[in-house]
């Protein structure tokens, strides 16, 4: 009897045991199933130089900005857009867009004004000051965002050094010059309309004077200004008249440049000549 006993007892001791192991590895089983399923792969945000993670299951790129207290501006960009759907893995980026006070200078071009004086002989020039550019000082707020100009605004000027002109004293007196009805006194400035035209449009590269068509050289109508006279032409400068043309009669003047996009930028304007010598 005590022989059956205990073979009975070293039956039922292995399965005890099996039935008090068996249980604890399935919820330690069930566990690890049920910790991959609901594990959340983060969300990631890059933004003012830092990386940021977010862990949500469900949302969107504005709700995951709002865990990590992350604020947009006005100006700033959100990529992927902040409706987006959120998705295992996604990563945000944040380009924040910055305002700076950006001062720059800017030339001032010198003019050049004319003066009559009686004093000087009919026909005599002098330079009584010469040019000097001036330059002045421009303060914008510029905004920006990843390299890119959003914005431009002009906040103010202010001259640091004033431009100084170029002034030329002209001789006064009273000078007979040609016109459409003969000659006439007292005239030293024309108001014209002048036009440019480049200096290869010459075959032989000369003018109807014989003399090398460059910048400095005018085509005029003999009968208001007299070949061979210098003159002054606002804006262009000191000339020679030294070319005529079938379209230059009366009040025009066409003024030589070296090139044809020169030529053709100065175009058609209403400008003053004086005639500093016959």
């Amino acid at each position: 009897m005590s022989y059956l006993r205990t073979a009975a007892l070293r039956l039922l001791l292995p399965a005890c045991v099996l039935c008090l192991v068996l249980p604890g590895l399935g919820r330690a089983q069930n566990g690890q199933e049920g910790g991959e399923a609901t594990a959340i792969q983060p969300t990631t945000i890059q933004v003012d130089g830092q990386t940021l993670a977010v862990r949500l299951d469900k949302g969107t790129v504005a709700d995951a900005l709002q865990a990590a207290a992350v604020e947009l501006g006005s100006e700033d960009e959100c990529l992927p857009e902040p409706n987006t759907p959120l998705r295992p893995g996604l990563a945000i980026t944040v380009h924040r867009a910055l305002t700076r006070i950006v001062t720059q200078t800017q030339r001032i071009p010198a003019g050049t004004q004319v003066k009559p004086s009686h004093r000087l002989r009919a026909g005599i020039t002098l330079i009584q000051q010469h040019p000097r550019d001036g330059e002045k000082e421009l303060t914008y707020q510029v905004t920006s965002r990843n390299g890119k100009i959003l914005s431009r605004q002009l906040l103010g000027s202010r001259v640091v050094r004033p431009a100084r002109a170029k002034v030329i004293v002209v001789g006064g007196g009273r000078t007979r010059l040609p016109s459409r009805s003969g000659y006439f006194s007292g005239r030293r400035v024309i108001t014209m309309v002048a036009s440019g035209y480049p200096a290869m449009v010459t075959g032989t590269g000369r003018t109807y004077l014989g003399m090398k068509a460059r910048k400095g050289i005018v085509a005029v109508d003999p009968r208001v200004i007299p070949l061979g006279a210098r003159v002054y032409v606002e804006g262009y400068g000191e000339a020679v008249a030294g070319d005529i043309g079938s379209a230059i009669k009366g009040n025009r003047i066409d003024l030589c440049f070296a090139t044809f996009r020169e030529a053709v930028r100065y175009g058609k304007k209403k400008v003053k000549v004086w005639i500093l010598s016959r």
